[in-house]
C-alpha cells in the first residue's frame, strides 16, 4: 500500500518471529514501511536486515519449491 510518501508491505507468515506479530494461529504478519512505528510493530527494511533470526529466514532457498508446487497443481487450472 502507497499512501502519499510512505509505503508499507505486508509479509503473511505460518511462523512466528521475533520480527512478525500474531493475527490468528499459525497466522503471523511483519510489516514492512519506510517509516518506523513501534506501537504498531512496523520496520524499516534497514533494521530487518540487521537482525539474525530475519538474516537466517531469508537465506533459504525456495527455488525449487514454486516449481513442485506448480507441478503438483498443472491440472487445476485446464
Amino acid at each position: 500500500m502507497i499512501d502519499g510518501n510512505q509505503y508499507f508491505f505486508a509479509v503473511h507468515l505460518s511462523k512466528k518471529y521475533s520480527f512478525s506479530k500474531k493475527v490468528d494461529t499459525k497466522y503471523y504478519k511483519t510489516e514492512i514501511s519506510n517509516i518506523r512505528d513501534e506501537e504498531y510493530q512496523v520496520y524499516e527494511m534497514e533494521e530487518l536486515e540487521k537482525n539474525e533470526e530475519f538474516k537466517e529466514a531469508t537465506s533459504k532457498d525456495f527455488a525449487g519449491y514454486f516449481e513442485v508446487r506448480k507441478n503438483q497443481h498443472i491440472r487445476d487450472y485446464e
